[in-house]
């Protein structure tokens, strides 16, 4: 009888902006010189020419109040986190703080053009600096000015306080001057930009702060005012940025029209898109939704839904082909690699991305995970093999491996031992406890593409561009070199992929002739014909219960077959090239990874049968007694999911075992891992 079966997209992990289409919010009515977002209500604070601040409502478009500020044009607005106070500044050299209610609390006047306002972050001082260079600071309550400070005679663009002393400002000659308040003098001086800063922005929950300039960078800045790190340039002036309330987005509005949307995290360019016809004048990121607001320089005001731009999460994409996944055995995380030379960490449940490893310069072209999910594993492009210590959180080793790339890994069930392919035709296994190379699988004739190894470690397979299936003897895998137990042959072009059922009596294996063959292990047959792909398969996997085989190809289909029934009960299309794939360890996912660099979840509906444990069983030398009976020879079982541990009877392998720790029932391999003979 055929499984039911369906298929479903997760997420297709879009990066790139899927609706551009703005919601209008309406015309203000005036030439409009800046603008800013409140925290609380995400009412939008225009600044205009005439000296006014428009209240706008971004969610019925239209004016809602109007306070009549300045005489010349307002040309900074800044607000409090708690959205409490709000403070302005004007060319006509006035400063004005605000209430809640909108109505002055004080007034300050200036001979300077002032360009840049802040309040400190316990409300008791501000600081505002002017078109003479001079950096100003008033105590709030009384007004009594307490320092007048200048670095340079440079017409100052901004300043923000970021810390409760220090006062950084920044001028129309790209230079950013740190100031202790406090002791009235300045802590550094440097040439940030080669043009005007236009716009200084603080971090509030990391600290840092960024600043953006006409020269079309980006830059970000430690709290010992050092640059941390620098965006990619864009060749066009930058009039304005913001950042999401978890500062892992920034937006930038140019003057050109464009917006450009960073991952903060990565330093890298998220997305970018075209917003108005005419100068922009800034943008603002609404805190209570996921909503981007652009303002140009006439007026016109547009929305743009980040939630339907395909940015509700913000998925970030490789730099590159994506060329494998690996599911975490704790059934927690995904890990990806690619062209970029990045690892990435998925959060298989919510969809995100949750950590990242810059590890190498060449592309990474596999992984794998330990068992035990303490050792990750990453091939490159040049042969080199990495260890990645997940407690220590650094690279425990790094081994000069093969002549050529690393094309597949895998661990033994112990932890101890991994096994890698290469396109200079050998497979290795590597003893991780000694850090050395033990002995090397030679045979074929051309780039071997990929190997699996069976759940009770007892065979190693390879598939190669020669065309050809070897299946190796794990047991004697202590002898220096070792030969194939079985050749098989039967695909008409390069193989690229194969996979072992859990029971390990099955091979599949995916080729450049678009189709699958299943082989068996114990001995030459002619193996079955899985024809349905239209371009090569690149990936297969079966799933934890061996019931269903997931297999994808350059035209971008993913295929669920029944192996018994030999026939596709599924199936699912994506735009691009699919290039690797795994299978979640509960059975109920599939993560993808493509040539543009995405990584997507598919979601798998069906009945599932319990679980193969991954193998890891062993002899003990115990025996079992019970009274009045002959001795049983029992195993410990080890479950990969937890790591709980369990001591059964031998009789108990191939059968059902539910987990006493976490409670998940899976299958007992039936043939155990025998002890190693001592070298």
């Amino acid at each position: 009888m055929a499984i039911t079966c369906s298929v479903n997209w997760l997420s297709t992990s879009e990066s790139q902006i899927v609706s551009k289409t703005p919601v209008e919010l309406g015309a203000v009515g005036r030439t409009v010189t800046t603008i800013a977002a409140h925290p609380m209500t995400d009412a939008l604070l225009l600044g205009t020419v005439d000296g006014e601040i428009v209240v706008w409502d971004p969610t019925h478009g239209c004016q809602t109040n109007l306070m009549q500020a300045h005489a010349g044009d307002v040309s900074c607005v800044s607000i409090t986190l708690d959205g409490k106070y709000i403070l302005s500044g004007s060319i006509d050299g006035s400063i004005v703080l605000w209430n809640r209610q909108l109505t002055q609390v004080v007034r300050f006047e200036t001979e300077s053009r002032i360009k840049g306002v802040s309040l400190s972050p316990d409300r008791g001082y501000i600081a505002a600096g002017g078109s003479d260079g001079s950096l100003r600071v008033w105590h709030t309550d009384s007004g009594e000015e307490i320092c007048n400070l200048k670095a340079y005679d440079d017409e100052i663009t901004g300043c923000a306080w970021v810390a409760s002393n220090q006062v950084v400002t920044v001028d129309v000659k790209g230079h950013l001057v740190a100031w202790d308040i406090e002791n009235k003098r300045t802590i550094r001086k440097l040439s940030a930009h080669e043009g005007t800063i236009s716009q200084i922005l603080v971090a509030p929950k990391s600290g840092w702060y960024v600043t953006a300039s006409s020269d079309s960078t980006i830059r970000f800045w430690s709290t010992f005012h050092r640059e941390r790190f620098s965006l990619p340039e864009s060749r066009q002036p930058i009039t304005g940025i913001d950042l999401t309330p978890d500062e892992k987005l920034l937006a930038a509005a140019y003057r050109d029209g464009m917006i450009r949307l960073y991952d903060v995290d990565r330093g890298k360019l998220y997305d970018e898109f075209a917003a108005h016809e005419s100068r922009l004048v800034g943008c603002a990121l609404l805190t209570g939704s996921r909503d981007l607001i652009t303002v140009d320089q006439e007026g016109c005001l547009r929305g743009w839904d980040l939630g339907e731009m395909g940015m509700t999460r913000f998925v970030n994409q490789h730099g590159g082909e994506v060329y494998r996944v690996q599911y975490t055995p704790d059934n927690i995380h995904l890990l990806s690699v690619g062209e970029d030379g990045h690892l990435k960490l998925w959060d298989r449940n919510e969809l995100v991305e949750t950590g990242y490893i810059d590890s190498h310069d060449q592309p990474i072209t596999s992984c794998a995970v330990s068992p035990d999910n303490r050792l990750w594993a990453l091939g490159t492009a040049d042969g080199v093999i990495k260890i990645w210590d997940v407690e220590l959180e650094s690279f425990e080793v790094t081994i000069r491996a093969h002549e050529e790339m690393v094309s597949d890994l895998k661990f033994l069930p112990d932890g101890d031992w991994l096994i890698s392919s290469s396109w200079d035709m050998k497979l290795k296994l590597w003893n991780l406890q000694t850090k050395q190379k033990h002995c090397v699988y030679s045979g074929h004739t051309k780039a071997v593409a990929a190997c699996d190894i069976s759940l009770d470690a007892r065979h190693l397979v390879s598939v190669a561009w020669d065309g050809q299936l070897r299946v190796w003897d794990l047991n004697e895998r202590l002898r220096e070199t070792l030969n194939e137990r079985l050749l098989l042959e039967g695909h008409d072009d390069r193989v690229l992929c194969c996979t072992i059922s859990p029971d390990g009596s099955i091979v599949a294996t995916g080729s450049a002739d678009r189709t699958i063959r299943l082989w068996r292990t114990d001995r030459v047959t002619e193996p079955s014909v899985l024809v349905g792909h239209t371009d090569q398969v690149t990936c297969c996997r079966f799933t934890p219960d061996g019931q269903l085989l997931i297999s994808a190809d350059r035209d971008g289909v993913v295929y669920v077959w029944e192996p018994t029934m030999k026939q596709a009960i599924g199936s699912i299309s994506h735009t691009s090239a699919i290039l690797t794939l795994d299978v979640a360890p509960d059975g109920a996912q599939v993560a993808v990874g493509d040539e543009e660099g995405l990584v997507h979840f598919i979601e798998l509906s069906y009945e599932f049968g319990p679980n193969w444990i991954a193998g890891r069983t062993q002899f003990k030398a115990q025996k079992m007694w019970r009274r009045g009976s002959a001795p049983e020879e029992v195993i410990e079982v080890i479950c990969l999911y937890c790591g709980h541990a369990e001591v059964i009877k031998k009789k108990g392998l191939g059968l059902p075992w539910k987990c006493g720790k976490c409670s998940l029932t899976m299958m007992v391999c039936p043939n155990p891992l025998p002890p190693l003979p001592k070298e």
